[in-house]
């Protein structure tokens, strides 16, 4: 058994995680940041991007909640894409400046959630309390490295790796997958996808797991994945027109 992360190891973990980052992105020259991505559609300055756009909306959100403002209203997914491409279009030092800045002020805001429990809604199918949103930046922190950098991105220890997992276990596009029972090598497992048909067994450390639900990246260090059918990667061009958080 494995024991879910505390609040305060998440918070620790957003700010070890951004700072590892930011140390990769402050090496971009222009010509770098114009490079591709495992994203498709999506260059190093839209990854960046998304990280500021995504750090500003959830601020939005989180002085909503500090006023009892409600909810307000969300962007469309036309207006969410059409905010990431003028961002994209900005210098890469402007960029940097930008991820660094409203990176920081989030991590200040997430860190007063401990006792918010209050539910937020993400997006149209995605509703979570408040006091898990430290939860959800870091996985886009990670998971968007990833994208930049691949398996070095990937240093993050337990338990927070596994808090990661299961909060990706939770999200919509997993539903869609065969039946398969995930069993991580720090000692966490969980039944996932249909509930019908034969159950194949995937076994890796807890981040290589992640990235394979998110990414569909299968590691040298996964076993079982081989051979399952389906596809994250239309999951995140879906996210590239703005329609889910990618």
């Amino acid at each position: 058994m494995t024991e879910a992360a505390t609040f305060v190891e998440v918070i620790d973990a957003i700010r070890e995680q951004t700072a590892h980052l930011l140390g990769t992105t402050i090496s971009y020259d222009e010509g770098d940041w114009a490079a591709p991505t495992s994203l498709p559609g999506w260059t190093r300055s839209h990854v960046a991007a998304h990280l500021v756009e995504d750090a500003n909306r959830m601020l939005a959100l989180l002085r909503r909640i500090e006023t009892d403002a409600g909810e307000g209203m969300h962007l469309t997914p036309a207006d969410r894409q059409r905010a990431l491409e003028r961002r994209a279009l900005d210098a890469g030092l402007t960029l940097q400046i930008q991820l660094d800045e409203s990176s920081g002020q989030l991590q200040r805001a997430l860190a007063r959630l401990e006792d918010e429990h209050r539910p937020v809604r993400l997006t149209d199918s995605w509703r979570l309390p408040a006091s898990v949103l430290p939860l959800v930046r870091l996985r886009e922190v990670v998971v968007h490295h990833f994208d930049l950098v691949g398996h070095e991105a990937l240093t993050i220890a337990d338990p927070v790796t596994t808090s990661l997992l299961e909060l990706e276990i939770g999200r919509t596009h997993v539903r869609d997958l065969p039946s398969i029972l995930l069993v991580t090598d720090e000692g966490f497992s969980a039944r996932i996808g249909a509930d019908e048909g034969d159950t194949s067994t995937v076994i890796g450390p807890a981040h290589d797991l992640l990235v394979w639900l998110a990414r569909g990246v299968v590691t040298p260090n996964i076993s079982g994945a081989h051979g399952i059918q389906f596809d994250p990667g239309a999951h995140a061009q879906r996210a590239v027109a703005g329609d889910h958080r990618p």
